[in-house]
């Protein structure tokens, strides 16, 4: 098992919250100072944040495809392939894509399921913030998990008996806040999180 963060979405849930999340979750992009690229990787492409689709990934700098390529070729080297996790800043591709019934889970057909192994490469702190944006946004129409924990790995910091509060600094609650102070304190928005993994 590897590191990764699945998303749980009801299937009637409301197209204006996600829409409102994906407002946010561009200002978090340009705020913040993670290198992203579009779903493949590819160094030259985008980010996706649209009102009903958000997909980007880490920049894989060993891709050699140039940017009249299309996004994803069927034969690209194997130094281009973005799921490759060696060598890379690129792991699989976040995606939370509403348009179609393809995400829906087969045993639950009132749910879309979206999961992303990140192999805690530098676009990991990205994911966490658009999770919380859309928890946000959201609400009780949303389950979120993660194999990581979420004072340590997602940033929010723990409490020791008789102290101050101790948080690592850049983590992805504390940007999160610091675009949007309004929000804060964010607490805990995971159904379920790993110790360790």
């Amino acid at each position: 098992m590897s590191y990764c963060h699945d998303i749980h979405l009801d299937k009637n849930f409301d197209r204006a919250a996600f829409a409102a999340a994906a407002i946010d979750i561009r200002t978090l992009i340009r705020r913040s100072e993670i290198e992203l690229a579009g779903p493949s990787g590819r160094p030259d492409s985008l980010p996706i944040v649209e009102e009903l689709r958000i997909a980007f990934n880490g920049v894989n700098h060993n891709c050699v495809c140039g940017s009249s390529e299309p996004e994803f070729r069927p034969r690209c080297p194997r130094e281009c392939r973005f799921y490759d996790r060696w060598g890379s800043d690129a792991g699989q591709s976040f995606i939370v894509d509403i348009r179609s019934e393809e995400y829906l889970l087969r045993t639950k057909k009132d749910q879309y399921w979206f999961y992303c192994k990140t192999y805690q490469k530098p676009y990991d702190e990205m994911v966490k913030m658009s999770m919380i944006a859309l928890k946000h946004h959201l609400g009780d129409s949303i389950e979120l998990s993660s194999k990581g924990n979420w004072a340590y790995h997602w940033g929010a910091g723990y409490e020791l008996t008789g102290r101050p509060p101790k948080r690592e600094r850049g983590g992805a609650v504390e940007v999160y806040e610091h675009v949007f102070p309004d929000r804060a304190p964010v607490q805990n928005i995971l159904a379920s999180e790993s110790i360790g993994f």
